[in-house]
């Protein structure tokens, strides 16, 4: 299958944003954490799509202001494929994965302990390990032991987990490591060799290490831990520094290009690591940086203002629109500055490219600053670079602007958010897999298993569909293993090798939506849903009436509420069973695919055939069906039928013919050219109704059995 030719809703994408509970519990305990969806139209506004709960708690640990409760940037994140979104549980110490849906509606996968406390910021990498979908590295604002002490004197801790292709977690033995400080973002490396974290009290006087680094690396293991001890540490300024500056409370960063990390950097805490004393905020600072190698940082530019006169106070947030340009949000001001970047050289262009309703510079009452301001927060940058969605932490609403450059334009603000303690943004595109050697994939190509080991009679193991994603070249990749819900089946005596002697045991429709499945073992077909990730969802299970399932054809209908017709041949009937092949004679019926993949048998539809069949087959404009037969002309065959194909005409409500239109075949019985039989298997109608039939020559001239190996070459007819 190729990518489906429909979008649903007409949404591209859509933004995620996280409510963080509402209302307090007890402590720093908020109400039950959610997160509500936006669909994204072309043109990049957003409309609700509804909101799904994460299965845990917010969590406030700031004071209660409502703005920033978690002091953090990627308490939401993506997975790079777009296939599942991250959040943390604040409040309830766990994190969440969630699937994003073909709707972009979300459903829960797992929720996972962080072993610390308040969860506050969340990284996922790739990884090519079989089964696992990448890393993901959390980090905990505080341990227990440093709670009550506040935000001054916490110390808190990282944990990873393998993500698995299911979109589990699983945690990793001997991952967690203890912070000198209180993180703010976690993020790895674009190659995923190392993870940085981010540190909002470096400097502070009441950390009894004297920790100053805002920012620290570690060395990520082929294990999937990190390496023992921090390869490095940095800051931007030092405490007691001679020119008076505040120290950096690092929120929001990424790594860009050739390990360059970009640091946003709030000025709060004071020359001399006390804590901050509003409204002696400074104006803050974007700090560059370079990993190399061996995991040391090297200074690219070092305090670059966001602002003058204290009017970019809280620079915490950013994000890149190309490779050259990142918009830089001010949570107090409300405010989007635009910067440069150069190989780490960056540059302050506008530092009001787009301005909300903030607290003017000279405020000097807490109450009155953060009542008098949007609290521009957490943003995030459509993956085509050209909309940026702005969270309004005091007032529930996203602000969409269009990128241009370095220019913004507003182009919507939209609500749904509660008022305060609202934490992570995200934006998703259309998903896509990753296939080896890189780049998207551009289909999928799925094989049937037909189940594994016989059970009892011609009755296999449960029955699966095996998905692989293909590259633009044609290479694959294989995504996963889906059950049909059924079981194969064995209906060549157990020799492995053609056991439904049959084409079109799994099909597809027209549109690429569904995939088709037979259950021979359990009398059934399945339908399956192709989602956006080329992974596959059942949608119905439908009984096929007689035995052994086989192969299976799609229509396109015009009904309403109908993707297409589906028939499905049999390979016999209960009362030719026993008999075997030579004598069997089986059926086809029919069913309505409805456009949400359901299956609905379609009343007086089935037909009885004159022998065993092995493939069906519509003709292009869906008005005839085409059935094939393996024992044409068998003297087993109490009617003495010699159809290799025959043809019934479909009506408009579905069923067909009450008989055949037509029947034929290359080589009848007792021919005086000695020529075998024609057991036809493969075939497909093309153009104008050519049908183009595939024969094994297997059944003796006479119609007596194969006798192997007096097999005769094979053919191909035409009719």
């Amino acid at each position: 299958v190729n990518r489906m030719n429909c979008a649903p809703e007409s949404f591209v994408g859509a933004v995620y944003a996280m409510t963080n509970g509402q209302g307090q519990i007890e402590g720093n305990v908020q109400g039950p954490n959610s997160i509500i969806a936006y669909g994204q139209a072309a043109d990049g506004r957003l409309n609700i799509i509804g909101e799904y709960s994460t299965g845990g708690n917010g969590g406030d640990y700031d004071g209660g202001e409502g703005l920033d409760p978690l002091i953090s940037a990627y308490a939401i994140t993506k997975t790079t494929d777009n296939r599942f979104v991250l959040a943390v549980n604040a409040g309830s110490n766990t994190i969440t994965s969630m699937k994003v849906n073909d709707d972009f509606s979300l459903s829960v996968v797992d929720s996972e302990s962080t072993e610390d406390i308040g969860p506050n910021s969340i990284a996922h990498t790739p990884t090519g390990t079989d089964g696992v979908h990448g890393l993901v590295y959390v980090s905990n604002i505080t341990r227990p032991e440093f709670l009550e002490q506040g935000e001054p004197a916490q110390q808190g801790s990282i944990i990873g987990y393998r993500l698995m292709d299911d979109g589990s977690l699983e945690p990793i033995e001997n991952s967690i490591r203890d912070l000198g400080n209180r993180p703010s973002a976690v993020q790895f490396s674009p190659a995923g060799d190392f993870l940085v974290v981010a540190s909002i009290n470096a400097g502070s006087s009441a950390l009894a290490n004297g920790d100053q680094d805002e920012l620290v690396v570690y060395r990520v293991n082929a294990d999937g831990t990190l390496s023992a001890n921090q390869t490095d540490g940095a800051t931007s300024t030092l405490r007691d520094n001679a020119e008076g500056r505040n120290l950096p409370s690092a929120i929001g960063f990424q790594i860009v290009g050739d390990n360059y990390v970009v640091v946003t950097e709030a000025r709060e805490f004071q020359p001399n690591g006390l804590p901050p004393a509003f409204p002696a905020l400074q104006d803050g600072s974007v700090s560059t940086w370079q990993i190399q190698a061996d995991g040391t940082l090297t200074a690219i530019n070092l305090d670059v203002a966001s602002g003058e006169n204290n009017t970019g106070r809280t620079a915490c947030w950013l994000d890149f629109s190309d490779e050259n340009t990142f918009f830089v949000s001010n949570a107090i001001e409300a405010g989007l500055a635009s910067y440069s970047f150069n190989n780490g050289q960056i540059e302050l262009l506008d530092q009001v490219a787009a301005q909300g309703t903030g607290a003017t510079g000279n405020t000097t009452d807490p109450a009155a600053a953060f009542g008098t301001t949007e609290g521009w927060i957490d943003l995030w940058i459509s993956d085509d670079g050209n909309y940026l969605y702005q969270c309004y932490g005091l007032t529930g609403e996203v602000g969409v602007f269009e990128i241009n450059g370095a220019e913004l334009t507003l182009i919507q603000e939209i609500g749904g958010l509660p008022t305060n303690n609202v934490q992570g943004i995200v934006s998703v595109g259309e998903q896509v897999i990753e296939v080896a050697g890189g780049g998207p994939a551009v289909g999928a190509v799925y094989a049937m298993t037909n189940g594994r080991g016989q059970i009892p009679g011609n009755v296999q193991g449960p029955n699966a569909v095996v998905a692989y994603a293909q590259a633009e070249d044609g290479t694959l990749t294989m995504i996963g293993e889906y059950p049909t819900g059924g079981n194969g089946g064995d209906y060549d005596g157990g020799e492995g090798l053609d056991p439904l002697i049959s084409a079109y045991a799994i099909t597809k429709t027209i549109d690429n939506r569904f995939v088709l499945a037979v259950n021979a073992g359990s009398n059934t077909i399945t339908s399956m849903k192709v989602n956006d990730d080329f992974s596959l969802s059942i949608m119905d299970i439908q009984s096929t009436q007689d035995i052994g399932p086989n192969s299976i054809a799609h229509a396109p209908s015009t009904m309403p509420g109908v993707n297409g017709l589906v028939y499905v041949s049999n390979i016999t009937r209960p009362e030719f069973l026993a008999q075997g092949e030579p004598a069997q004679q089986g059926s086809v019926v029919g069913y309505k695919l409805m456009d949400d993949g359901s299956l609905e048998p379609i009343e007086n539809s089935i037909r009885d055939l004159g022998n065993r069949p092995s493939a069906v087959q519509f003709s292009p404009a869906g008005d005839f069906l085409v059935v094939a037969s393996i024992n044409a002309g068998s003297s087993a065959l109490a009617n003495g039928n010699e159809d290799e194909i025959v043809v019934y005409a479909v009506n408009a409500d579905g069923t067909l013919s009450a008989n055949q239109t037509a029947g034929a075949t290359s080589t009848l019985r007792d021919n005086a050219e000695g020529r075998n039989l024609p057991s036809a298997i493969g075939f497909q109608i093309v153009g104008d109704n050519y049908v183009v039939v595939t024969e094994a020559r297997e059944f003796q001239p006479n119609g007596l059995p194969p006798a192997f190996p007096a097999l005769q070459d094979g053919s191909v007819s035409t009719w």
